[in-house]
């Protein structure tokens, strides 16, 4: 029998065969996600795909500017893009300044994350490469789970999910809270 062919990461699936696309094509999975690895949907992205770095400007840990092979995707309005991010198929970037709010994406409720490298597919103002994420649901998870971190300078995390199916409705919900006493007075 032949081997079962996974959807491909574009973003709208099957909109482009993976195959196709003249690049390597990274993903991340929900382990790459786990709050103990990497807090951040852009801590994430620097462990594991090669030529991702950040900058604080911003100073919030939350709102970072990401830069992939020299190219921007920035909360900061001003800074020029060249990154275009999907969340479900939909860009994300805002459309006044072109930017990116990381602290909107909840890292708890993404199941896929793919990076691709400039693909004139994802349009003009994607000259750097496009990020699209994959966001779990009823359909695709199932179950729940409890977990909370602690650390230093009375860090503590709690975060949950939830997800259920029946016939061809689906329910999913997350949620996570974090605070931290910080550094310094």
């Amino acid at each position: 029998a032949p081997a079962q062919v996974a959807a491909p990461p574009t973003p709208e699936p099957g909109l482009i065969d993976r195959d196709k696309v003249p690049s390597t094509i990274q993903t991340l999975t929900p382990q790459d996600f786990q709050p103990w690895v990497a807090p951040t949907v852009t801590d994430a992205l620097t462990r594991v795909v090669p030529s991702v770095s950040t900058s604080d400007t911003a100073v919030n840990p939350f709102q970072p500017d990401l830069t992939y092979r020299g190219f921007l995707a920035s909360p900061t309005v001003g800074t020029p893009q060249g990154l275009a991010i999907y969340q479900n198929g939909v860009r994300i970037n805002e459309s006044f300044g072109d930017t990116v709010n990381w602290d909107f994406i909840p890292e708890r409720a993404i199941r896929r994350l793919d990076v691709f490298p400039s693909n004139p597919v994802f349009g003009l103002n994607a000259i750097g490469g496009a990020i699209s994420i994959e966001m779990k649901n009823g359909f695709n998870y199932k179950g729940g789970e409890i977990e909370g971190i602690v650390g230093s300078f009375g860090r503590r995390s709690v975060g949950a999910q939830y997800g259920a199916e029946k016939d061809n409705v689906s329910f999913y919900a997350a949620a996570d809270a974090i605070n931290d006493s910080g550094w310094r007075q």
